[in-house]
């Protein structure tokens, strides 16, 4: 699974970024349905991770604070979803950049579940059911479209009420 961050956050590069993370989720759906739930967990996770380092982080370091510096804006989005604490550093993050409470969100308890989970069968060999497969899947696509429309709002709030002038 690969993905290019965000080069210059246009419409366009991101909406070709989230049509590929969809179609991630997909496969997750997928490999769940044709007997590999652990699988799809495991895509599904990761899509979720692509989703926040290249849509969310990357793009605003390099166009924010890191400008001119993209291979440094890439490699502190990645630091910051790095190692055991990566959960507990991305609500700061997210709310100092975007203005957005993801500890908040209802989404948020269902994807540290997915991730709990991904992190059994990653790094202990645990196996999981097809319907646990299927919620946890769920749960990391409904997490990100509702960051998708939190972040919409703080934009709209951001930019205040439209003028005639």
């Amino acid at each position: 699974m690969s993905a290019t961050p965000l080069q210059n956050g246009s419409a366009n590069e991101e909406l070709s970024l989230v049509e590929r993370v969809e179609s991630w989720f997909a496969e997750a759906e997928a490999l769940a349905a044709k007997g590999h739930p652990d699988l799809g967990i495991v895509r599904a996770v990761s899509a979720t991770e692509v989703f926040l380092k290249q849509v969310f982080l990357s793009p605003y370091l390099r166009r924010r604070v890191l400008v001119g510096h993209g291979e440094f804006a890439d490699l502190v989005a990645d630091c910051l979803l790095e190692g055991p604490r990566w959960r507990e550093r991305l609500k700061p993050t997210l709310r100092l950049l975007w203005g957005i409470d993801v500890g908040a969100m209802p989404s948020w308890a269902g994807l540290n579940s997915a991730w709990m989970t991904r992190n059994k069968i990653v790094h202990g060999g645990e196996e999981c059911d097809a319907a646990t497969a299927t919620a946890h899947i769920a749960s990391c696509r409904t997490f990100a479209h509702a960051l998708l429309h939190a972040r919409a709002a703080a934009r709209t709030a951001q930019a205040g009420p439209a003028t005639l002038c």
